[in-house]
């Protein structure tokens, strides 16, 4: 009598056609669980950046009307704070009890890796993964975006004007290649030139916050080739920069404040 066959056993072939659809579902699928991860990351990204616009608000609020002032972290001396320094009693009055205000500063996506201030420059600035959009220096007369010394009010469409970006690389942002900076004959150093901005985390965009103080993302633009003494090669190894940039203020003066124009 022949032994009676086992039909609870997967053939060779069943067991290859089982294996190839488990590998075709994880290949469907990783991208789609990486792409939900990043998204998550970015909605955690505004989410900080919600507090600290919370945070703009108060200091308004405080100050009749002027908005924080942005002070290069570097230069910030003789009792001054850097601007997020400056706004810490406020983050703390915005925030909820539970949150982690150490995490506030940086976006989960920086890939800075002296992401808290060590090694040498630029990373020995970088305290924050966010930079606002504006400077100020009395002597020189300049004074440029809405984080110049400007009031709220100053501010034509406030809704439309960035305040804050994110940029591991210095604590303030500006537009210093505009037409008008150039036919005055204003000279600002390269560090907080738009160019060098390393923010755009979230695939190839960067959350911002407006002076209204509404959170929004916004896409890059393919910008040249820096001319400079720090190479793109060097950019893109240490602070992840992808030749993106934003918009001019000679293509959107709006978008940049007051300052831009004579």
């Amino acid at each position: 009598m022949k032994p009676a066959k086992n039909t609870n056993s997967f053939t060779l072939v069943e067991l290859l056609v089982v294996i190839s659809i488990i590998v075709l579902l994880m290949g469907i699928l990783l991208p789609a669980l990486s792409r939900s991860r990043k998204a998550a990351r970015r909605i955690v990204c505004a989410s900080r950046m919600r507090q600290i616009s919370l945070a703009f608000d108060l200091y308004s609020a405080d100050w009749d009307d002027v908005i924080i002032t942005a002070k290069d972290i570097r230069t910030a001396q003789n009792g001054q704070c850097a601007w997020n320094f400056e706004l810490l009693p406020y983050i703390c009055e915005s925030r909820d009890k539970d949150f982690d205000t150490a995490k506030l500063w940086f976006c989960p996506e920086d890939k800075d890796p002296f992401p808290l201030g060590y090694g040498s420059y630029p990373h020995g600035i970088g305290l924050t993964s966010f930079a606002l959009n504006g400077v100020y220096e009395p002597a020189r007369a300049i004074r440029l975006g809405p984080a110049g010394g400007f009031k709220k009010i100053s501010i034509k469409q406030p809704s439309g004007c960035m305040l804050m970006a994110e940029t591991s690389y210095n604590g303030q942002i500006y537009d210093r290649d505009s037409s008008a900076l150039r036919s005055r004959g204003i000279y600002l150093t390269l560090d907080g030139h738009h160019r060098r901005t390393s923010g755009f985390y979230h695939n190839g965009s960067m959350n911002l916050i407006f002076v209204d103080g509404h959170i929004d993302n916004i896409k890059g633009f393919r910008c040249e080739p820096l001319n400079s003494g720090i190479t793109d090669d060097w950019l893109r190894k240490n602070m992840f920069w992808d030749d993106l940039t934003l918009p001019s203020a000679d293509e959107n003066p709006s978008f940049w404040g007051p300052g831009y124009r004579k």
